[in-house]
């Protein structure tokens, strides 16, 4: 899984995983990496 990160041009942080382009944001690196998880784990609970 790669991981692309960096400042939201909208303040705070963002993580994106490139293989699903899903997003997660935070006031730090640490809430967008783990607003991430949450939705990447959402994301694949319902693949299945």
């Amino acid at each position: 899984m790669a991981i692309e990160s960096g400042k939201s041009i909208y303040g705070g942080y963002y993580c994106k995983d490139t293989e699903t382009g899903i997003h997660g944001y935070g006031n730090t690196l640490e809430d967008a990496r783990f607003d991430l998880q949450n939705k990447l784990a959402d994301h694949r609970s319902k693949k299945k």
